[in-house]
């Protein structure tokens, strides 16, 4: 009847609302940590120890701005803020730290390659065309004095029979560090003789890879406002076989020696042979003559005559 209120079934009112247990159930639920932050924050601690990958660390920082949006969408029910911001924070630190490296290494590289490699490979290519000139403008005083144009001339000869046309020094860092590796078994049969004096560099040739051993002088040093200049006193290539061929037969001391004008005594004569000892006769001396070098010996006196 119109005026009577509704008979509504016990523990129901008028205002119920039949999603209020379903909206409680729903804020009871446990929160969750979000995997991709998990991810996020393991992939960038492992750029920063492992920082020979590059990008690894910002992959991390990637994957913590995917897992701080997951989050932010989440309502509440995923959490790991915390470990997301950390992932951003230390790939892009990483991030940075590799770009800075980079760049500080290609600029060496350059340096290294400019001021180094190229003329130390020069030096052989010049050899090589047999260019007198050239090679000595390369060279300490010294060593450009010692030098002749005969050692130039068998330098490159002997060079090309063994190894080939020559072609230059490697032009990137990874060419650099595989030509190392495949110079070990050179290198150990490189005899340095513990100097420090001594550049080791690979070179390529017609026939493969050799090693170019170039001794410098360390005193020396480049007058200001002069272009730096590697002080080459003289250069020795080891092949894989073994074989060495240096641009002059003589040790780096030569030239140092030269250049304060130190005398080296001559050899040593070859031992005496038999019967050339002190005080006895070359054994290729005439007896006779050998007796008749020798001083006559004043006659005895005779005994007196008893009376």
């Amino acid at each position: 009847m119109r005026g009577e209120k509704p008979n509504y079934p016990a523990g129901m009112s008028q205002m119920s609302n039949p999603y209020a247990a379903l909206q409680r159930d729903d804020m009871l639920m446990e929160q969750r940590v979000s995997v991709m932050a998990i991810v996020a924050l393991v992939v960038a601690i492992l750029g920063f120890f492992v920082c020979i990958v590059p990008g690894l660390a910002g992959l991390g920082a990637l994957l913590g701005v995917a897992a701080l949006v997951i989050i932010s969408q989440s309502d509440g029910r995923v959490g790991g803020r915390g470990m997301a911001i950390a992932a951003i924070v230390i790939g892009l630190i990483m991030t940075i730290g590799q770009i800075g490296v980079a760049i500080g290494v290609r600029q060496a590289w350059g340096t290294a390659q400019t001021k180094l490699f190229a003329p130390m490979a020069a030096i052989v290519s010049d050899a090589e065309a047999k260019d007198l000139v050239k090679v000595q403008a390369a060279m300490t005083k010294p060593g450009a004095k010692r030098l002749t144009q005969a050692h130039v001339d068998s330098f490159a000869d002997a060079l090309k029979d063994e190894m080939g046309a020559f072609k230059g020094s490697p032009s990137g860092m990874i060419q650099l560090v595989m030509a190392y590796r495949d110079l070990g078994p050179i290198m150990q049969k490189f005899q340095g003789g513990g100097s420090n004096d001594v550049i080791p560099i690979p070179v390529e040739f017609e026939k493969g890879i050799a090693l170019l051993a170039v001794q410098v002088d360390g005193s020396a040093g480049n007058a200001p406002g002069t272009a730096v200049q590697v002080p080459i006193v003289n250069v020795k290539i080891v092949t894989p076989s073994g074989k060495a061929f240096l641009l002059y037969p003589g040790e780096a001391a030569d030239a140092k020696a030269a250049e304060a004008n130190v005398q080296f005594p001559d050899a040593p004569n070859e031992p005496a042979g038999k019967g050339e000892r002190e005080g006895e006769a070359p054994a290729d001396v005439d007896a006779d003559a050998e007796v008749d070098a020798q001083p006559a010996k004043p006659d005895a006196p005779k005994p007196a005559e008893k009376p």
